[in-house]
């Protein structure tokens, strides 16, 4: 198959990570919509759905007429028959993509799952416990979700709050390897900087900063001065257009061009000039 390479004998790996992530996210969707069988003594997922498998295998349910009310369904089943709690996890994620309200999951509960990334400051997720979970990346806010509860999982990085005080009470018992916290941003935008600029940054910030996923157009403005929206989305339009991000969903998300992570990383490195490149363009932006 293109795009296969052996790293040591016995093993094959993609070359290309966003491809191997869209066709596990057609997979997810072609497993829900009864297309390829799996059952309980099938190899366990190492590997959580990213941003593009998640928004593939939206897109495959939506177009099989599927909805979210039917992942809370297949979710329930596949707890009972014991099939791999990842691939719940990854349902539940799917969900919170294809959702425009609130998706009660009725006190689902995922058990040793590798969750991948979760933002939880914008989520439509709610009813959902997760037991001795792996996460990637989780992002909180002052609003903690609906009924939604983190028992003794591994966090990597826990962004929203600046150590294992400030913890909300929903993440009870986890462990935790590093607190990111998003003062940073609030700092920029009390700054001397210009509007436009300082907008950049934030959004720059919450795109590439955290991998492996998008950010809700909404989750970019909130916590936000309501006189400084105008600016975010003025930058994210202008971001657009210079190639850095890119924008899809009928309830937009906004992801970084991972092609480009390097250079946004030497950008936020140091102190922006307004004068040059990026920045300059960004001054412009209406």
């Amino acid at each position: 198959m293109p795009g296969i390479t052996f790293r040591s004998e016995g093993q094959k790996w993609f070359v290309d990570e966003e491809w191997a992530d869209a066709l596990a996210g057609s997979a997810v969707a072609q497993i829900v919509l009864g297309v390829m069988e799996c059952d309980a003594n099938d190899a366990k997922a190492f590997f959580a759905l990213g941003d593009l498998g998640r928004i593939v295998a939206a897109s495959e349910l939506e177009s099989a007429g599927k909805s979210p009310k039917d992942l809370i369904t297949w979710t329930h089943n596949a707890i009972r028959g014991k099939l791999d709690p990842s691939l719940v996890a990854d349902c539940v994620a799917v969900s919170d993509v294809m959702s425009n309200g609130e998706v009660d999951f009725r006190e689902l509960t995922i058990s040793g799952a590798h969750c991948g990334a979760f933002d939880f400051t914008d989520t439509s997720v709610a009813n959902v416990s997760f037991e001795h979970c792996v996460f990637d990346v989780i992002s909180i806010s002052e609003r903690p979700p609906k009924k939604v509860t983190l028992t003794k999982c591994l966090i990597d990085d826990l962004d929203g709050v600046p150590a294992k005080a400030a913890v909300p009470e929903w993440i009870v018992e986890c462990d935790v390897a590093n607190y990111v916290f998003p003062n940073t941003n609030a700092d920029v935008m009390n700054s001397a900087l210009p509007e436009r600029i300082k907008a950049g940054i934030v959004v720059l910030r919450k795109t590439f900063l955290q991998s492996g996923r998008g950010r809700k157009m909404s989750a970019l403005v909130r916590g936000i001065r309501p006189e400084s929206a105008p600016a975010i989305h003025a930058v994210i339009k202008e971001l657009e257009k210079q190639g850095y991000i890119f924008v899809r969903g009928g309830d937009p998300i906004v992801h970084g061009v991972r092609a480009r992570a390097g250079e946004v990383r030497q950008m936020l490195s140091k102190k922006p000039d307004a004068n040059q490149g990026l920045w300059k363009a960004l001054m412009n932006a209406k």
